[in-house]
């Protein structure tokens, strides 16, 4: 029964990310690898996983006040990664700029 709850997610996952505009990175020195205080503080309420396909608006406008770029780097997305190096679902690489 798990694994077909499993399964179920990951194909909600896959079809939410199909939405999804892909992003083109421009400046990978622009990739924030030191997030401050404040923004390590509102990642939580960014991301949750649970909820992410269902509140996109909310991550947009999330994002957008906290006045960085991001990216989601989704495992479904990156199948042909190993998996020492993706989590799931996946992860958010935070930009000051650069991301078109």
């Amino acid at each position: 029964m798990r694994a077909i709850a499993d399964q179920m997610e990951r194909d909600e996952v896959i079809r939410w990310s199909s939405t999804l505009a892909r992003a083109r990175v421009t400046r990978w020195g622009g990739m924030i690898s030191t997030p401050d205080d404040a923004l390590q503080a509102s990642m939580p309420g960014i991301v949750v996983w649970r909820a992410l396909p269902y509140n996109v608006d909310l991550v947009q406008s999330q994002t957008v006040m906290a006045g960085k770029q991001a990216v989601l780097v989704l495992s479904c997305d990156n199948a042909h990664m190993s998996e020492d190096v993706m989590v799931e679902p996946g992860l958010v690489m935070i930009f000051a700029h650069g991301i078109e």
